[in-house]
C-alpha cells in the first residue's frame, strides 16, 4: 500500500513539471516501556519500527513557497512562513508549520522558488511516533535544500536535529513532551530519563542499538481505533497526572523539581517493571518472563486510567491466543495502540483479533533512524539572504 502511495506521487508530480531534489525516511517507534512514567522521572525505552514515513521534496517553477501535502490536505507558506493557501488545514499541519517557521528563524531557511514537500505515511497506528516521525523526514530534506547537515550533540538541548522534531512535539502534544519520540525516530532505539540537576530538569539519552524481542518471538501492533475522535495525547498527559496525583491545586503538571518524595514513592513500580522488561530485550532473552513484565506494565497504565476496555480487550484476546504477552504503548486512551509480544507462529492470535473487528500493524524492528535515502545537486540553497552595509 506504502508502495502505490509513492509511485502514485511520484507520476503526479512528474505531471506538474517538478523536479525530484530530496528523500527523506524515518522510522516509526514503540515505546516498550516508561509511557507517561518518563515525563515524571521513570526510565522508559523504545525500540523504532519499519515500514518508515517519508517525505519527497521537490522544486519546480513559481513564487517562492513551500507546498506541505499528505493524503489529508495541503497547506501552502509564503518565504516567510505565512500561510498563504489551505488555512482550513492548518490545525492537520501545525506541528509542521512550527517547525518550517523554526527553522526559518534560527537557520535562516527560505525558499528561493516553489518547494512541494510530499508526506507519505506507512500509516501506522496511533502511539507510534508518527508526528515525531514525520518531523524528522521533513527536518532532513529542509536540511539538504539549504545544503546543511546536522550533527548529533552530546546532551540534546545543543542537538539541531532534535530540538526542531521538538518544536513539532510540543504542538502535536500539546505540551511539553518527554523527548523520547523525537531521539528515537532521529537516531534510533532509545533509553531516556529526565533528571533535576542543581535546580534544572536535564535529560539523559543512551543509544540502545542492540535491543530486540528474544528469538522465535516478533512485536506486532494493533489499532484500537473504532470511529471517531481519538484521544489527544496531551489530555492523556494529565489524566495520568490527575490520577497518580502529580497536579498542582492550579491544574497544572508538577514538574521534576515540585515531586515529593510521596509522589515519587507512587511511580515506584514503574521503576521496577522497567528494569524486568529491559532485562529480557535481547535475544537470549527468556519470552515468558518479558510477556509477564510486559501484562504488569499494562496493569499499571491500566491502574492509572489511561486503557480503554477496546486495549483491555486486545490485550486478552491476544493473550488467550498464544501471545507471551501485551501492553498498551504511547498514550493511550480512545483509539490507542497495543503491543504484543507474539510467536513467530501467530496465525491463531491474529484471526481472533481480525474476528473481533481489529486491524493488525505490520512492522519490523530496525535500529535505523532518518536517513537521507535520495538527493540532487542543488543551484542555489533555499537560504535567506544576507543583506550587505
Amino acid at each position: 500500500m506504502v508502495e502505490m502511495k509513492q509511485n502514485a506521487s511520484q507520476k503526479k508530480f512528474s505531471k506538474g513539471q517538478l523536479k525530484l531534489i530530496a528523500v527523506a525516511s524515518a522510522p516509526v517507534k514503540a515505546i516498550i516501556s516508561g509511557e507517561h512514567g518518563v515525563v515524571h522521572g521513570t526510565p522508559g525505552i523504545t525500540l523504532t519500527f519499519e515500514p518508515a514515513n517519508k517525505v519527497e521534496l521537490y522544486e519546480g517553477k513559481g513564487a517562492p513557497s513551500l507546498h506541505i501535502e499528505s493524503d489529508r490536505g495541503k497547506v501552502v507558506l509564503d518565504a516567510q512562513g505565512k500561510i498563504i493557501e489551505g488555512g482550513e488545514f492548518e490545525a492537520v499541519f501545525a506541528p509542521f508549520i512550527a517547525l518550517v517557521r523554526k527553522m526559518m528563524e534560527w537557520f535562516g531557511f527560505q525558499p528561493n522558488k516553489k518547494l512541494v514537500a510530499k508526506i507519505i505515511s506507512a500509516n501506522a497506528p496511533k502511539g507510534m511516533g508518527n508526528s515525531a516521525s514525520i518531523a524528522a523526514a521533513l527536518v532532513e530534506v529542509l536540511f539538504h535544500s539549504m545544503h546543511r547537515t546536522h550533527l548529533r550533540a552530546r546532551h540534546p538541548e545543543h542537538d539541531s536535529f532534535w530540538s526542531l522534531v521538538q518544536v513539532a512535539e510540543e504542538i502535536a502534544h500539546g505540551g511539553r513532551p518527554s523527548g523520547i519520540d523525537a531521539m528515537s525516530v532521529c537516531y534510533g532505539p532509545t533509553k531516556l530519563s529526565r533528571v533535576a540537576r542543581e535546580g534544572k530538569i536535564s535529560w539523559n539519552f543512551e543509544p540502545k542499538h542492540s535491543i530486540s524481542a528474544p528469538s522465535g518471538t516478533k512485536f506486532l501492533f494493533v489499532d484500537t481505533h473504532t470511529g471517531g475522535e481519538r484521544a489527544k495525547t496531551g489530555d492523556m498527559v494529565k489524566l495520568f497526572a490527575q490520577n497518580s496525583k502529580l497536579l498542582k491545586e492550579t491544574g497544572e503538571i508538577k514538574n521534576l523539581l515540585e515531586l515529593s518524595k510521596e509522589d515519587k514513592g507512587r511511580l515506584g513500580d514503574f521503576f521496577k517493571v522497567f528494569e524486568e522488561i529491559v532485562v529480557e530485550l535481547h535475544p537470549k532473552g527468556d519470552a515468558k518472563k518479558l510477556g509477564a513484565a510486559l501484562r504488569k506494565n499494562h496493569l499499571l497504565l491500566s491502574k492509572f486510567g489511561v486503557s480503554t476496555k477496546e486495549i483491555d480487550e486486545v490485550v486478552e484476546i491476544a493473550e488467550k491466543n498464544g501471545a507471551y504477552g501485551a501492553k498498551l504503548t504511547g498514550a493511550g486512551g480512545k483509539g490507542g495502540a497495543v503491543i504484543i509480544l507474539a510467536p513467530e507462529n501467530d496465525a491463531k492470535m491474529r484471526a481472533a483479533l481480525e474476528k473481533a473487528g481489529y486491524k493488525i500493524f505490520e512492522a519490523r524492528a530496525s535500529p535505523r533512524g532518518t536517513i537521507l535515502e535520495k538527493h540532487s545537486i542543488l543551484e542555489t540553497p533555499h537560504v535567506r539572504q544576507m543583506r550587505m552595509g
